[in-house]
């Protein structure tokens, strides 16, 4: 599934009589969360009705565990199950973030309707056209990238909707040592802002397989050295968020 992640910190007008947050006002942390879920992956409400549509919700189920306070510091996690039919099925997880304490888990699904109120059962043709673009993403940018000292990190954050997993291999998806090494030159193409290509390979051990089941988020560590006008001097590895490293590459790249 696609996840974006919103952070966000509660407001005090958000609480109730009982000094906790309204079972309400989730439903519309749900809704903060399909914005950002449609900012980050090109879904955006307003690119849905210029191509004349709306999708309301028309099922939702909500779970509540603990309540949230006022100024509680927040973590939403809103994931799109991608189907063949003409609909969006959310998945929602709210963590307090100081504790990773589960708040909330929910789901809903949403249906196309034309701005003329007319319902439609076939997908969209630019919906059509969304999803075949995002099946062929193997991972998104999770975060810009962060320079601490002489080295950068970007978060990314595996598409198991691509079929390049599916491919590789059925039943058993695993991330091929191609897409990791073209990942890390992605990133570096994010941080000089040019187009690169790997032009020697010092080493690249790959240390562990990476399963967009098992670890969908990543963090990409790169030291780039500038060699001249042209070229830069790349180390990097990949790891998960426990510091577990899956590959480590050092390499060159050149501009093209």
């Amino acid at each position: 599934m696609l996840t974006d992640t919103l952070f966000f910190t509660v407001p005090f007008y958000d609480m109730d009589a009982l000094s906790v947050v309204w079972h309400g006002n989730y439903v519309k942390y749900m809704e903060r969360g399909r914005e950002s879920f449609g900012q980050k992956f090109g879904l955006e409400y307003m690119r849905i009705y210029d191509n004349g549509f709306v999708v309301p919700v028309v099922d939702m189920h909500i779970r509540y565990w603990v309540s949230a306070r006022a100024g509680d510091r927040l973590r939403l996690e809103t994931s799109l199950k991608i189907h063949s039919s003409a609909k969006l099925h959310f998945f929602y997880s709210l963590y307090k973030e100081s504790d990773n304490q589960l708040i909330m888990q929910a789901e809903t699904t949403q249906l196309f309707v034309s701005v003329n109120g007319e319902f439609t059962a076939s997908n969209p043709t630019f919906f059509s056209e969304w999803k075949k673009k995002i099946m062929k993403k193997y991972f998104f940018f999770e975060s810009e990238p962060e320079k601490t000292e002489d080295n950068y990190r970007i978060d990314v954050i595996l598409n198991d909707e691509c079929s390049v997993y599916k491919g590789h291999f059925p039943g058993n998806p695993i991330s091929p040592g191609v897409c990791n090494m073209n990942m890390i030159r992605e990133c570096a193409e994010k941080i000089t802002g040019s187009r690169l290509r790997i032009k020697e390979i010092a080493h690249c051990r790959f240390l562990s397989l990476i399963t967009p089941q098992n670890t969908p988020k990543l963090t990409v560590s790169l030291n780039m050295a500038e060699e001249d006008d042209l070229s830069y001097n790349v180390t990097a590895n990949i790891s998960d968020k426990s510091g577990k490293i899956f590959v480590d590459f050092k390499g060159k790249m050149t501009k093209i």
